[in-house]
């Protein structure tokens, strides 16, 4: 699921993120998993939803 987050994040420029877009970003890279282990989350499971009219991220920890 990464693969298709980043090729809809490579359409657009990075100053041309919206904040989902930003938040896809941190997921695509990693960082959002990080940061949420860092405050001793787990089991943590992502579920990424992109769609031409709107996208969401679901996150389950």
């Amino acid at each position: 699921m990464t693969q298709k987050v980043l090729k809809y994040l490579s359409k657009k420029e990075r100053y041309e993120y919206n904040n989902l877009d930003k938040i896809l970003s941190y997921y695509a890279n990693g960082e959002f998993e990080k940061f949420l282990k860092f405050y001793e989350a787990s089991d943590i499971k992502f579920y990424p939803n992109l769609k031409r009219k709107g996208s969401s991220l679901t996150v389950d920890f």
